[in-house]
């Protein structure tokens, strides 16, 4: 009888489940809780904001190793998401609470790197008040704080979350409060604090005229960055910061009159949406004075007041313009000097390489546009970096206002134009108006645009630009990418 002989075993796959079997223990031992503690830590500030803690306090079931673990994660994280029921909401601001609290009394580990608070339901001013007061005295990195709008309650002021602290070691603070109402401190200590960021906030009555000395040198000596945007109550800012800023961002500060800014080392400036104009304010001459001699990014789009900007120094190392809003034509009503702060600008920032232009064409229900004012820009053969944005929300023609501008841009490597009415030009037919200035001079489309250096070009909403490619396609030879 012939003796039956087994087949041999393939030997790559053995040798792969041998390598399996070698790294897992057969006794189970468990090798997560051999890791120290400080990576350990560093696995647990991964998990998501929107679970994150929920399960970093679940994992002090698992041994003694892990009870109170969590208690020193460098970085906590909270929140609720958007569009949640009220049970749900008052549920998770009061587990945020309790998680905090936990962590208090982890005495000297309670110290926090980052702590970030984002919910969609409303804390109430007792709360608020307390994430505050806790974000001050153990925060030592960022503090980030996002609520909803409070509910309104007719004859009640339940909007107002207390005072900011007048001290704090966090070196960035967030806060976005629903234009709730935040009282500042008559005096404060930021030591550490190198970024402000306060959006829509209500400044108690009558101490708007504090946060700018809240920001100055003396109370925060390292202050680089600051954000303020959608503020109430902030009639006048006077920020005095002598070496240590570098970015100001200023928006929707409508209720501004008075700007004052002294800061050697402000690099980035960015104002949208803000003063308050009145003929009182007019007759007084500059709402805004601005001495930055360091700044190479200018931003400060058409604001009724804004022409009333002085830039002390000049602007002799602003290297990044923008936007600029500019009206392509004067209507009849207008304050012929309209233009005057824009065309002032481009004269002022003759190092400026990149450039964004707001090119506005008046409304179509007009009966005709005065002369085009496009004359009065400057030479910008310094720009090699334009971005043309355009508004015709009458379906006017723009493209003599266009090609006016790209004819004083003669080194320009790319371009971008970019229609925000576009869908507007495919419902309606473009202006056909008879002596209308929109399209003056008619002339325009037979010249010749000599771009010798442009690389690329792209346009968004082609449709509404498609008369200006012939004319680019033969004045930018060197053209290699288009969009």
């Amino acid at each position: 009888m012939t003796p039956v002989v087994p087949a041999p075993m393939a030997k790559q796959p053995m040798a792969k489940q041998g390598a399996v079997s070698s790294a897992v223990p057969s006794d189970g031992a468990d090798l997560i809780s051999g890791l120290s503690d400080d990576l350990l830590l560093h696995v647990l500030g991964f998990l998501p904001a929107a679970t994150g803690c929920r399960d970093m306090v679940r994992t002090s079931a698992l041994s003694r190793r892990w009870r109170h673990l969590w208690k020193r994660v460098p970085a906590l994280r909270f929140a609720s998401g958007e569009d949640v029921a009220p049970a749900d909401g008052r549920r998770f601001n009061a587990v945020v609470g309790a998680v905090l609290g936990r962590r208090l009394d982890a005495g000297a580990g309670a110290r926090v790197e980052a702590l970030e608070i984002s919910t969609a339901y409303w804390p109430g001013r007792v709360l608020v008040d307390a994430w505050l007061r806790l974000a001050a005295a153990h925060v030592a990195g960022t503090f980030a704080l996002v609520v909803a709008p409070p509910p309104p309650h007719p004859g009640r002021d339940q909007q107002l979350l207390g005072e900011l602290p007048a001290t704090t070691s966090a070196a960035a603070l967030r806060l976005s409060l629903g234009h709730a109402t935040l009282q500042l401190p008559a005096a404060a200590a930021f030591r550490e604090l190198a970024e402000l960021s306060l959006f829509n906030v209500a400044l108690a009555p009558g101490q708007g005229g504090r946060l700018g000395a809240l920001l100055s040198s003396p109370c925060c000596p390292r202050l680089r960055r600051v954000s303020l945007e959608v503020l109430s109550g902030l009639p006048e800012l006077r920020l005095e910061a002598a070496g240590a800023l570098e970015s100001l961002e200023l928006a929707f500060l409508l209720d501004l009159r008075r700007l004052h800014v002294d800061a050697g080392a402000l690099r980035v400036l960015r104002i949208r949406g803000c003063f308050a104009w009145t003929e009182e304010a007019a007759r007084a001459g500059s709402v805004a004075i601005v001495r930055a001699p360091a700044l190479v990014e200018l931003a400060c789009p058409r604001t009724r007041g804004t022409e009333l900007l002085e830039l002390g120094g000049g602007c002799p190392r602003v290297r990044r313009l923008g936007p600029v809003c500019i009206r392509s034509h004067l209507l009849p009503w207008c304050d012929p000097g309209e233009n005057d702060f824009a065309v002032e600008l481009l004269r002022r920032c003759t190092a400026a390489h990149r450039l964004h232009v707001c090119l506005e064409v008046p409304p179509r229900d007009l009966l005709y546009l005065e002369e085009d004012v496009m004359a009065e820009i400057p030479d910008l053969s310094h720009v090699t970096d334009l971005t043309v944005e355009v508004s015709s929300p009458g379906c006017h023609a723009f493209g003599a206002s266009v090609a006016n501008l790209l004819a004083r841009c003669i080194n320009l490597r790319r371009l971008r134009v970019d229609i925000v009415d576009a869908m507007e030009f495919r419902r309606k037919p473009p202006c056909l108006r008879e002596h209308c200035a929109c399209d003056a001079p008619s002339s325009w489309r037979d010249e010749r645009m000599a771009l010798p250096h442009l690389r690329e070009a792209a346009f968004v909403g082609f449709a509404a630009c498609y008369h200006l490619a012939p004319l680019l396609l033969a004045g930018a030879p060197g053209l290699d990418r288009r969009r």
